[in-house]
């Protein structure tokens, strides 16, 4: 009977300790010690019993059988009362300002990191990439399947939905190639849209011309687009009357948007101001005043008006 219980106490056990942070009865001295020996870090949640957002943290994040899962095999987690710990001044070392505070330490003690504050359990996985292989970074991960399935759409889309929630930067920097690659004929979902929104296509393209036409198709990418075709309008307009045209037709947009916003939306004076510079249609810019300096015998006339003038003035008062 005994034998047949000790597999279910170990996988109790085992769920115990890898399904959620396994947080140690050590003292951050025996922590780093035992750190060192088995090549790990120390993770320290310092928290006061006081402390509400400790109490969400922990139920939230540290119970969650993910965050347990990534913890666990390269930590040492121990819990720190902060009012409670014995050695008061191994606390001052890391000036706690508030509560939680994180701190993770190498194993010879050098504090690597300090998170405060409560976080959902994405902003904790984003913290703990730090501290792992970059090679199995999810956008790293990301990328080299993109790499290695070039003419699978539905490995890049996934990849590019990953980008998008880790690295805001790759995910613009990916996009023309998505495009380049699959087309972005028909938008089929948000990731697609925002793959269209930061490629920045060419004006000619279907798909740019759909939304140039109908400003209710994708009115965030109406917005940019519109302004870009402005502008290259602006820039190749053959007659002083139709550049003059585009200007005041950007300028009444502009008003027309701030009034539908209620005010709280500013109108774009940079765009406005682009569209006057001389670089844009140097043909159009106007020619700067000439001033012919006044003659001598010029200057005295001028004078006498003056000298006059003023006392016509002198006398009407």
């Amino acid at each position: 009977m005994i034998k047949s219980l000790l597999p279910i106490v170990f996988l109790a056990f085992s769920l115990f300790s890898f399904g959620q942070i396994n947080f140690q009865s050590l003292s951050i001295d025996e922590a780093i010690a035992k750190a060192k020996t088995e090549n790990k870090k120390v993770f320290i949640d310092i928290y006061t019993t006081w402390c509400g957002p400790c109490k969400i943290l922990d139920r939230n994040v540290f119970k969650n059988t993910g965050v347990g899962e990534r913890v666990n095999p390269d930590f040492i987690a121990i819990k720190v009362d902060a009012e409670r710990y014995p050695d008061q001044s191994r606390l001052v070392e890391f000036n706690i300002r508030a509560y939680p505070t994180m701190i993770v330490l190498d194993g010879d003690g050098k504090q690597l990191k300090k998170f405060i504050g409560n976080m959902s359990v994405g902003e904790f996985h984003d913290k703990l990439d730090l501290f792992i292989d970059p090679a199995l970074l999810p956008k790293n991960i990301a990328l080299k399947d993109m790499q290695n399935n070039p003419e699978d759409i539905a490995i890049w889309r996934k990849s590019m939905a990953v980008l998008l929630n880790k690295d805001r930067s790759l995910f613009r920097e990916n996009t023309q190639a998505f495009v380049d690659q699959f087309g972005l004929e028909e938008l089929n979902n948000y990731l697609d849209s925002n793959i269209f929104y930061n490629a920045v296509l060419p004006l000619n393209s279907k798909i740019v011309q759909r939304v140039l036409s109908d400003p209710d198709y994708m009115y965030y990418s109406h917005e940019m687009y519109y302004k870009i075709d402005l502008k290259e309008r602006a820039r190749t307009a053959t007659t002083e009357a139709e550049y003059v045209a585009i200007v005041e037709e950007a300028k009444a947009s502009e008003e027309q948007r701030f009034i539908d916003y209620n005010g709280d939306y500013a109108t774009d004076t940079e765009f406005l101001e682009s569209l006057t510079v001389e670089k844009l249609n140097p043909v159009y810019a106007q020619e700067p005043e000439v001033v012919i300096p006044l003659s001598r015998k010029e200057r005295r006339k001028l004078k006498k008006a003056e000298r006059r003038q003023k006392r016509k003035d002198r006398k009407n008062k």
